[in-house]
Parts: structure tokens; C-alpha cells; sequence
């Protein structure tokens, strides 16, 4: 067997596994009433236990007779709840006669009306390596919005393999009602497997003419920064996008006012806008560019950042602020962010004032450097109020 059948059967293995996770050993309830005579008879079962073993443990009850099953069964032929519970009751019986394939099979030709028969349907495809037929009943499960977290993981390890994950593609193409929680659950974005398959599925989407909004993308983008492959985030979040700037993206934070959450981490390529007990940073509003920063001068605060799109090496900048907060221009820092390391930018000069211009004490060690807005300490500690109107900045030669 080759390294790389060797992964598929490990990925089909872990599939299989979150398959059946879907079912686990949860008490499920099947009901079916026989309306005649006002028959009804509720039953607590196992599906683990179900049918592919002879029998099922008794739960207490005495089960149905066979009678009573099929007079159900024809008063309401076309009830699939009915015929689940019929299947799982003569299995409980020991009288299940035929094989499991003729149950299954019929059940099926029901559609998606019943969870338990779903629940039933996945167990037996899982459990026979029906990979396909495993996504059709998760897909089901997720349009009655029943047990979704399983369902997502499901999906989520069908993306790690290439040709299991044009099959979730497809599905996400047609914009089935559960597409977008589905990208939007980050929960089982936890190995470099699942991350590079959930990279790949948008990838392929955006390449075959989808439109993904970028709300689609929020629960992977971090996570991708988080893992060290920003360039692949950016590369994500920038396919068809008009209007970005670089390496600073809305240099005049016009568009600040839409991540001004103090926990929206998901848009990394945008600016995040902080307050705190001491500071608030506010979009400056009626159309207007900029931001308005207010600091009692206590601690020292980050009052904004971005993740930006620069390359590595040395760089100056140029702040526009208004000309009445000229006297407040070194009370804000700026520094560009390596991971844990610190390149600050120091003041250079004030052309005007209007602008400062800033330089980096050194060249920036890497790509996608993460730039830092934030307050000085000072001894003075005086309230401070800054309207920051834009940044420029600019790779030099080291």
C-alpha cells in the first residue's frame, strides 16, 4: 500500500468514526400511531445495537406484535417514521427476516422526513464505508438542522480528501440553507488537515465563479493568520476584491466604523477599532474619514490594528491628523508586529501641521506584518483626544 493510499484509508477511517458519532449510543425515540383504532406505541432504542446484531436488549417494554406493526404500517404506508420504527421493532423481535440491505434500502426511498430513520441510514451506510451515501444523509441531517455539530465534522473531514471534497463543493454551489453556518463553525478547524481542506473548498469555490461573501471566510481567516499562513489568508480574502490598498488597507479608515467589535478578530485585513476602561477610538462618522481617539493617559493602550499586506523590509510613514491635535501627534506610537517581535517606528519630523513622519528603527523581519496604533506613556498624563485622519505607508530601501 502506498504512502498515499495509505492516508485515504486513514482519512475514510476517521470519517467513518465522525459518521457514526452522529448516532453515538444516544437513546433515539421512534413513535408511529396506527390511526384506525388509535394505536400508538413510543419505544426507546439504541441504534448502535440495531440490526446488524440479531437482537436488541430489551428496554422494559414488551415490543409490539408483529400484527400491530403492519396494521401501522398500512394504514400509513407512506410514513417513513412508521417504517423506521417497524424495521427497528421486528429487528428487536429477532424475527427480521430479511437482510439488512432490503430494510435500508427502503428506507431510503422515503427521503429526509424522519431523524431517527436518518440517524438509522447513516449508521448503516458508515458502517459499510458508503462515503457518498454517509454525505447524503449528513446533508439531510443538516437541512432539518438535527444534529449539527456531527454533521459539520462529517463534512469537515470529507474536505481532507480531494475527491471527497468536490462532492462538498458541489453541495456548497447549489447554497443550501446550511452553507453558511457550516463555513461559519471554526470548531472543527483544529489540525493542519481540516484547516487545509476547509483553504482548499473556499479556494475552489472562489475559482469556479463563486461569489463568497466575505462573511464566509471569518472562521478560517484567523485561523490561518494564527497558523503562520497569513500570505494564504490574504490570498483568500483579496480574490476578486476591488478598492484594497497596500500595504495598508482604507489608509483613511473610512470603512473602520463595519469592525469596530472589540472581539472581531475575523477580518484581519481590516482595521479593528479597541476601547477600554481608559480610551475609546471611534470612527470620526457623517461620511467622514478618520478616527477619533480618546485617552485619559493612563497605561498604554492599543487604540487600533490591521494585519497588513506589506512585504519585509524598512519602511517610513506619513500620519494626517487635524492641525488642533498637532500638539497630541507623539502622544500615539505606531509599531509593526512579527509575531512576538517589536520594530517601533520613531518620529522624524512634522512637514506641516497637519502630518509627522515616522521611519522603522529597523527592517521589518517579515512578510504581513501586523501594524499597532497605540497610546505612550507619558508623566504627565493628561487627557488626550486625536483625530487621526490617515496613514501612508511606505517600503524603503534598508
Amino acid at each position: 500500500m502506498t504512502v498515499l493510499e495509505r492516508n485515504r484509508t486513514s482519512r475514510g477511517r476517521a470519517l467513518v468514526g465522525a459518521a457514526l458519532a452522529v448516532i453515538g449510543t444516544a437513546a433515539l425515540t421512534a413513535s408511529y400511531a396506527y390511526q384506525s383504532n388509535a394505536v400508538s406505541i413510543v419505544t426507546q432504542f439504541r441504534v448502535s445495537d440495531f440490526l446488524l446484531k440479531s437482537t436488541v436488549p430489551a428496554t422494559g417494554a414488551p415490543p409490539p406484535s408483529r400484527a400491530v406493526i403492519e396494521r401501522a404500517i398500512e394504514a400509513d404506508p407512506l410514513n417513513q417514521s412508521i417504517f423506521n420504527t417497524a424495521m427497528m421493532q421486528i429487528g428487536r423481535r429477532g424475527s427480521n427476516v430479511l437482510p439488512a440491505e432490503t430494510w435500508f434500502t427502503t428506507l431510503g426511498h422515503y427521503g429526509w422526513r424522519s431523524t431517527p430513520a436518518l440517524q438509522n441510514l447513516i449508521y448503516y451506510h458508515a458502517s459499510r464505508n458508503n462515503i457518498g451515501r454517509v454525505l447524503d444523509v449528513a446533508d439531510a441531517l443538516f437541512r432539518r438542522e438535527k444534529r449539527m455539530e456531527e454533521a459539520t465534522t462529517v463534512f469537515s473531514l470529507a474536505e481532507t480528501d480531494p475527491q471527497l471534497r468536490a462532492d462538498v463543493v458541489r453541495r456548497l454551489r447549489a447554497s443550501p440553507a446550511w452553507r453558511r453556518p457550516f463555513l461559519l463553525g471554526s470548531n472543527v478547524l483544529t489540525d493542519p488537515a481540516a484547516i487545509e481542506g476547509r483553504y482548499q473548498t473556499l479556494r475552489t469555490l472562489q475559482r469556479t465563479g463563486d461569489r463568497l461573501p466575505e462573511q464566509e471566510m471569518t472562521a478560517l481567516l484567523p485561523v490561518l493568520v494564527r497558523v503562520g499562513r497569513t500570505a494564504d489568508a490574504f490570498s483568500l480574502w483579496s480574490f476578486g476584491r476591488k478598492g484594497i490598498a497596500r500595504p495598508v488597507n482604507d489608509p483613511q479608515f473610512s470603512d473602520a466604523a463595519t469592525v469596530i467589535n472589540q472581539d472581531d478578530t475575523a477580518k484581519p485585513f481590516n482595521w479593528r477599532l479597541l476601547s477600554g476602561d481608559n480610551f475609546d477610538v471611534t470612527p470620526r462618522g457623517r461620511g467622514a474619514p478618520g478616527v477619533v481617539i480618546h485617552w485619559n493617559g493612563q497605561g498604554v493602550p492599543i487604540f487600533a490594528t490591521q494585519q497588513t499586506s506589506g512585504a519585509a523590509g524598512a519602511y517610513k510613514m506619513r500620519v494626517a491628523f487635524d492641525p488642533e491635535d498637532a500638539a497630541s501627534a507623539k502622544a500615539v506610537g505606531y509599531r509593526l508586529m512579527c509575531g512576538d517581535a517589536r520594530i517601533d517606528l520613531v518620529y522624524v519630523s512634522a512637514p506641516d501641521t497637519t502630518h509627522s513622519d515616522w521611519r522603522t528603527v529597523q527592517p521589518v523581519p517579515c512578510a504581513f506584518p501586523r501594524l499597532e496604533i497605540f497610546g505612550v506613556l507619558t508623566d504627565t498624563r493628561q487627557d488626550i483626544t486625536f483625530t487621526l485622519n490617515g496613514i501612508a505607508l511606505q517600503r524603503t530601501p534598508s
